[in-house]
């Protein structure tokens, strides 16, 4: 459908003004698919015609004004509407304005007001309808996703908590008779598959900090700080320390977990001095930014690795000398992004690693 193919309903109670306004449109090219003149009769023609745009007068006799008739066409029909009226009081308008209009004209107009009125309205309406259905598509989509990753996570652990059993059962059943290096066997097995398991959890992980809308609960940053290192349990060799001045905001505490969990632990592994200090420092960026730094002595990364690593699966080192899955600054990204935020690193090889997250308040 065209601007100049859309079929217009006209509402008015002058039948000189709609009978004009039929003439212009038609020259326009625009097809008029009804004219009625009361508030009553517009919804039950809307009903019937279903318009692409509908001009109502404001002011008219009867049960329902304009104003009315629109409130009852929108709930039931959402179809765009543009008020043409003689009075442009400030009342009026508030008025109208909580119909949610696509336009307002005032009497007397002239015709390339109308005819641009239209268009503006049947494109805005075209706008809507293809982000609504992107947004249900997007839905769909995440919902499939979901369940995908549900059935991946399920299938892919069911045959590795099989392979472990076997396992536990050679060591069992065989116990010392086994050499040391079929013992070592057995524990590579077993070492292979905590690997794949933790994998699968981390893109799940991945996935689920990705999609879905979440809910922004206001919370105090320091004390999250505080139960998370808690809650990680280091060894006495870690230090962490936290400085600066610690607002409450407005946030998401799963995502907000994934970061600092993510970028402590690896300042944690990715480290080789004792002892091993984390400094988490968080400062204001003007009123409605805070900036929190994550501060490591670890062994550090090159520049030219600086944006490479936050790919998933990206490692700069091999799983025997550190281990895990490559996926972890990844995640930290996404949830970054998804709070608002932004992230940047400073590191070179053997002076640690600082990561910036920008997030609102």
């Amino acid at each position: 459908m065209t601007e100049r193919s859309a079929k217009i309903m006209i509402v008015d109670d002058e039948a000189v003004i709609a009978l004009r306004m039929r003439k212009a449109l038609t020259a326009m090219g625009y097809d008029v698919v009804g004219t009625a003149s009361s508030g009553v009769q517009a919804v039950e023609l809307a009903r019937c015609f279903r318009p692409d745009v509908i001009l109502m007068d404001i002011v008219m006799p009867g049960q329902l004004d304009g104003i009315a008739a629109a409130d009852l066409i929108k709930a039931e029909l959402d179809i765009p509407i543009i008020f043409l009226t003689a009075y442009s009081a400030d009342q009026i308008v508030e008025k109208a304005k909580l119909a949610e209009p696509f336009g307002f004209i005032v009497k007397p107009f002239h015709d390339s007001e109308l005819k641009a009125a239209i268009e503006v309205a049947v494109y805005k309406k075209g706008m809507e309808r293809r982000l609504r259905q992107s947004k249900e598509a997007l839905e769909t989509t995440n919902q499939e996703l979901e369940q995908f990753a549900y059935v991946v996570s399920h299938d892919l652990k069911a045959p590795l908590r099989a392979i472990r059993q076997y396992a536990d059962f050679l060591a069992e059943d065989l116990g010392d008779t086994l050499a040391k290096e079929q013992q070592e066997y057995l524990r590579g097995i077993r070492r292979a598959i905590q690997e794949s398991q933790h994998l699968i959890d981390d893109l799940i992980q991945l996935h689920r900090v990705g999609g879905g809308n979440y809910l922004a609960e206001d919370h105090n940053l320091c004390q999250f700080i505080n139960d998370l290192i808690i809650s990680l349990n280091f060894p006495k060799d870690v230090v962490i320390k936290i400085d600066g001045e610690w607002p409450c905001i407005k946030t998401v505490p799963m995502l907000l977990r994934q970061i600092f969990q993510n970028l402590i632990q690896n300042g944690v592994k990715f480290n080789q001095s004792s002892p091993k200090i984390i400094q988490i420092e968080c400062r204001a960026q003007g009123e409605d930014l805070i900036e929190i730094s994550v501060k490591d002595n670890g062994i550090g990364i090159e520049p030219k690795y600086h944006q490479q690593i936050f790919k998933v699966f990206q490692r700069l080192h091999t799983a025997s000398e550190y281990p895990g899955t490559g996926i972890g600054l990844a995640i930290v990204e996404k949830a970054v992004t998804k709070l608002g935020g932004k992230l940047r690193i400073d590191s070179r090889p053997g002076e640690g690693t600082i990561f910036f997250i920008t997030l609102p308040r």
